[in-house]
């Protein structure tokens, strides 16, 4: 779960449609700071550490993704936020060309409070992610047969991971996992539970979210060394 007093930034978002789920962010006990504009946003986590970012989708003096890529930079104390965009219908797919590439979550300026409040809360507890294709291996046990499923993971925090996959496990189905790092000393191994699924029109991919339960000896620490070396 992601800690109460967790810090969101909302930059550019016109006052109807903050006030819409403003109500939400604050009912789970999220604090709440917002700025006129993306580039005033950009100043903003560039001086102070946020969890989630919600930008609109339309800078008024910069691309969307210079801004991105100012809010990603090394120096910036948020590079490791989540970034969540909300666009207009008529710049979904030009928003969405940045999944993947600095952009977690695109939603439309209209979609429910509640949903926009569900996903803000979903990307705070796997905040911060690495963005990295890992080779991994899941094995689901169904009765008394037992499954391997080979994929990639898309992203991978501390806490979970985001992994490529038409295969739909069952939410709330335990996993045996083993994730190559690419280093000498081999897979680092543990178990998972799956929490949700992917969708492609608003992360950019297909596939399940797994939490990490637990690891075999030594997995946390080299995970946690790889993470760190990553966000550095």
């Amino acid at each position: 779960m992601y800690a109460e007093g967790s810090r969101v930034l909302v930059a550019g978002i016109e006052r109807e449609a903050f006030e819409g789920f403003a109500p939400v962010l604050k009912r789970r006990e999220m604090q709440v700071d917002r700025v006129s504009s993306p580039e005033a946003g950009v100043a903003l986590a560039g001086s102070a550490k946020f969890d989630v970012i919600i930008l609109d989708a339309e800078p008024r003096e910069q691309s969307l993704a210079e801004v991105v890529r100012a809010m990603r930079s090394p120096q910036s104390p948020s590079r490791g936020a989540a970034i969540l965009v909300l666009t207009e219908p008529n710049s979904v797919e030009e928003t969405q060309a940045l999944l993947g590439h600095g952009v977690n979550r695109v939603m439309l300026v209209g979609d429910p409070p509640e949903i926009i409040g569900q996903q803000v809360a979903v990307l705070l507890e796997v905040a911060p992610r690495v963005e990295t294709r890992l080779s991994t291996r899941l094995d689901t046990a169904l009765g008394d047969s037992a499954n391997q499923l080979f994929c990639q993971t898309e992203n991978v925090s501390a806490s979970g991971m985001l992994v490529r996959t038409q295969r739909r496990l069952e939410i709330g189905e335990m996993v045996a996992f083993e994730i190559h790092l690419g280093d000498q000393e081999g897979p680092i191994a543990g178990r998972g539970e799956v929490r949700r699924y992917a969708r492609p029109d608003r992360e950019g991919v297909d596939g399940i979210g797994i939490h990490f339960l637990g690891f075999a000896a030594g997995g946390e620490d080299r995970l946690g060394g790889f993470l760190e070396q990553a966000l550095s």
